[in-house]
């Protein structure tokens, strides 16, 4: 139990330290400058690939907020490859850890495609949502004949 707590603990305190870094960083970056094939990969706790972000260009545009044009995030599942998310444009919140976009998004898993217009990604939580005019093709699998 105290193991389990002091892990979580330790675990908390990375991301806070991971998110001060990523300030600490994104402010050495002057506002309005280009920034081309921007890739930000994430990990899970075993250190295994969790998500991938890739942008044709970054740009920012405040002091914690980028706008990123030509957006990929690679999805993991146990550090392999298990789906994307594509949109045309987003805007990267680094405090909150956000993706928020207006445009047209796909979102491509295993089980489902689905397609709509604007959506918000929260990295910590890996969850998504398209806020509207949704489409989904769910994939099931063929059952055996009894």
């Amino acid at each position: 139990m105290i193991g389990l707590l002091l892990g979580s603990m330790l675990g908390a305190q990375e991301h806070e330290i991971d998110r001060a870094s990523a300030l600490k960083l994104a402010s050495m970056v002057p506002l309005n400058v280009v920034i081309r094939d921007f890739k930000l990969p994430q990990y899970d706790e075993n250190r295994q690939p969790s998500a991938t972000i890739t942008a044709r260009e970054i740009r920012r545009i405040s002091d914690s907020r980028f706008i990123l044009e030509g957006l990929r995030i690679i999805l993991f599942t146990d550090g392999i490859e298990s789906g994307d998310i594509v949109t045309p444009r987003a805007v990267y919140d680094i405090k909150h850890r956000l993706l928020v976009g207006r445009q047209r998004i796909k979102i491509t898993t295993p089980d489902a495609i689905s397609k709509g217009r604007g959506f918000i990604y929260d990295l910590e939580s890996r969850k998504s949502a398209i806020l509207s005019d949704v489409t989904s093709l769910i994939r099931f699998e063929k059952r055996a004949n009894p």
